[in-house]
């Protein structure tokens, strides 16, 4: 799993390019700011990005366990 802060799509291009080696089965490229914009799919690979990640972060209970943390 990658996770990034802020991302490009020239940055998922390089782990994309590094999974051609057969070193992963899978994996999921997560980041909240930026775009990465896959010139080449590669099923192997997920892409979480802003427009999906905040949703699944609640769903999550993330928030849930913030507001305990900070109360």
């Amino acid at each position: 799993m990658q996770v990034k802060s802020k991302t490009t799509s020239a940055e998922l291009a390089d782990y994309i390019d590094r999974m051609k080696d057969g070193s992963y089965n899978f994996t999921f490229y997560v980041f909240h700011s930026g775009e990465a914009v896959a010139e080449e799919q590669d099923d192997r690979v997920r892409i979480i990005g802003p427009d999906e990640l905040p949703p699944m972060v609640i769903d999550a209970g993330f928030v849930s366990w913030l507001i305990q943390k900070v109360s």
